[in-house]
């Protein structure tokens, strides 16, 4: 009891309170009992809304759709529907078992890497015969699979509108769809108007010839194999040098694919100064395309060849890991999302990016930070990796002081870059950058508020700050960061490059270097006009910060760039101007001096390789006509 106060009064007070609390507790009750009451009506129209779409899947013939691995983001994955045509319902159990096996075959390289980007989804649809049609008898099955007579065996066909509508209202996230038909007869599948691939029961397709089928649909890539009856006697057409795996040019050294046979490590910049050493990895191997004679491809074995290969070649991994990354670019999310940041002097703000998770087969994540253009001390930043209860992505962390900007107006960038063996030629799409406005001012950020806020025992207390100042409504500015999206069309990245016009001159950067080489193994002269620009733009400034902020990002990514141009040797000239324009800077460093001069001998190490190339003894074709 306390000092001084009777405890009748203790009592009073404490009832007073108590009569208090009993409003605010109904209003509680009533709320709790209300949230929940809206919680079962939302659980109770879930079940509806599905109740609806397995009654309309029902009237389509689907009896269930199940998906076959894939755990990722569903945002970011690549979606691929396997669709039975001609099973009955007493068949279903019969077609499980090969969807998993041809499910399985995604396992191979590139998309081992993936795994948990590849998400198969199997749809088990009943048709009231078993088979297919053909010009013999007319099968009635949900889709309407038929085989027709065909130059190279027979032909796989359905209903396309029907499988489209059908993939539509099972699986509507769905990227590619395979259909397959219930025989085991061996003939050609065929990719339809690249809306779909149909496939067949047999066996050959329950195994590689699936990831064959889908590399036709998937990237455009064309068969490895000789097929007299497909190509007939007229000579291979000039067409085939527009494709990614087969060539006329049979000088290996020539070919679109020689960059194979310059060593991972130069790319990487890992051997600058040294001698350069041509290595063997892709020859040219005479059969292609379907033609026996003047068509070759880089490897003797690959899944674009008929139950050939266990996996793709090197040239065909590489073009299909490029395309994985039309769904999945490196960075997987930043925080914070608004690219305008305000702080004061005395407060600071945390920095985050979660790269791209890959497996343990799959490629490594380079991060990068850089403050108004310089790189920030590694010892400032904090690698968060997953624990081994708590799996999730590793998350690298900045937390950056308002003194460590100084008042004024900056810039931070963090870079990802993913470095796999499986891709010399990146064209861009394996780096994505993201930069944030930080206005740092000597005061904290004004907000109004309430002076004083009355309360009552028991009753809930509410007020509001806002701020003083109108906040940016700013989420429109990183649209040029937000992913690093890749654009392969010329005419369109020229457009993107040109919206960097007003952009900070670290998207600028990044963007530029990043874009250098386009979908078509260009170079984009607009992004080498906005280096030269920022270069000369340096060069000019009347401080040192001003001269030098460009070059740590530029020092660390052109290096693994320049070699990316070695079947372009006149834009060389472009990257030598902006050597010489570095080292035209005032008050350059030593070191930065040396960097120039280094990549000066990059470019003339690349000059020597095209001379040489071009008069280097071509190895003979192999030539094997066994491959049919």
């Amino acid at each position: 009891m306390a000092r001084g106060i009777p405890g009748s009064l203790l009592l009073v007070a404490a009832a007073a309170v108590a009569a208090a609390e009993e409003p605010a507790q109904d209003a509680l009750k009533a709320r709790a009992l209300k949230a929940k009451e809206e919680e079962k009506a939302h659980q109770a129209s879930l079940e509806e809304a599905a109740a609806e779409r397995r009654k309309a899947l029902a009237d389509l013939g689907v009896v269930e759709v199940a998906t076959l691995g894939g755990e990722a983001d569903p945002g970011r994955v690549v979606d691929i529907a396997l669709v039975a045509d001609g099973f009955t319902k007493d068949q279903q159990a019969a077609w499980k078992p090969i969807a998993d096996r041809m499910a399985a075959n995604f396992a191979t390289r590139p998309f081992d890497a993936h795994a948990a980007r590849i998400r198969i989804h199997r749809i088990d649809l009943i048709s009231k015969e078993s088979g297919y049609s053909s010009d013999e008898a007319k099968i009635d099955t949900a889709l309407g699979g038929s085989l027709r007579a065909f130059p190279g065996g027979k032909l796989l066909q359905c209903d396309t509108k029907k499988a489209i509508d059908l993939v539509v209202a099972a699986v509507p996230e769905a990227d590619y769809i395979l259909v397959v038909l219930n025989t085991n007869e061996k003939f050609v599948a065929s990719a339809n108007s690249g809306a779909f691939v149909l496939l067949s029961t047999a066996k050959v397709h329950q195994g590689s010839l699936v990831v064959h089928e889908f590399g036709h649909h998937y990237i455009n890539l064309v068969d490895e194999y000789v097929d007299e009856k497909q190509s007939g006697a007229g000579p291979p057409p000039e067409g085939i040098e527009q494709t990614w795996n087969a060539t006329l040019q049979k000088n290996v050294y020539r070919t679109k694919w020689h960059h194979w046979n310059i060593p991972e490590a130069v790319y990487r910049g890992e051997k600058r100064g040294k001698p350069f050493v041509w290595e063997d990895n892709v020859r040219c191997y005479e059969g292609g395309a379907t033609y026996p004679d003047g068509v070759y491809r880089a490897e003797e074995l690959c899944h674009m060849q008929r139950g050939k290969g266990k996996e793709f070649c090197r040239v065909c991994t590489e073009i299909c890991e490029l395309g994985l990354y039309r769904f999945f670019p490196p960075i997987l999310s930043v925080a914070p999302v608004w690219t305008l940041q305000k702080i004061a002097l005395n407060e600071s703000v945390d920095f985050e990016v979660v790269p791209l998770p890959m497996g343990a087969t799959g490629p490594a994540a380079r991060v990068a930070w850089y403050l108004d253009g310089r790189r920030v001390d590694a010892k400032k930043l904090k690698v968060i990796e997953p624990k081994p209860k708590e799996p999730g992505p590793v998350r690298h962390q900045l937390r950056v002081k308002g003194a460590d900007f100084g008042e004024g107006t900056h810039q931070l960038t963090v870079t990802v870059a993913l470095d796999t063996p499986r891709v010399h030629m990146d064209e861009g799409m394996l780096s994505a950058a993201y930069t944030w406005t930080v206005e740092v001012s000597a005061k904290g950020l004004a907000v109004k508020g309430p002076a004083a806020v009355p309360a009552e025992a028991g009753k809930p207390v509410a007020f509001t700050f806002v701020p003083a100042e109108k906040l940016p409504a700013c989420a429109s500015d990183g649209e040029w960061m937000q992913f690093g999206l890749h654009i392969a069309d010329p005419k369109s990245q020229a457009e993107a490059l040109k919206r960097l016009d007003g952009a900070p001159g670290m998207v600028r950067l990044t963007e530029s270097i990043r874009l250098l080489r386009d979908g078509n193994g260009n170079v984009s002269g607009t992004a080498l006009a906005t280096l030269k620009s920022l270069l000369a733009e340096a060069a000019e400034a009347a401080d040192d910060a001003g001269r030098l902020w460009p070059l740590d990002h530029f020092f660390d990514e052109m290096p693994r760039r320049v070699w990316q141009f070695t079947d372009r040797p006149a834009m060389l000239d472009g990257f030598a101007e902006l050597c010489a324009a570095i080292k035209g800077i005032p008050q350059l460093p030593a070191a930065r001096g040396k960097d120039a001069d280094a990549l000066l001998e990059d470019i003339r190490a690349i000059r020597d390789y095209n001379r040489e190339r071009e008069t280097r003894e071509p190895k003979p074709p192999i030539t094997d006509k066994k491959l049919k």
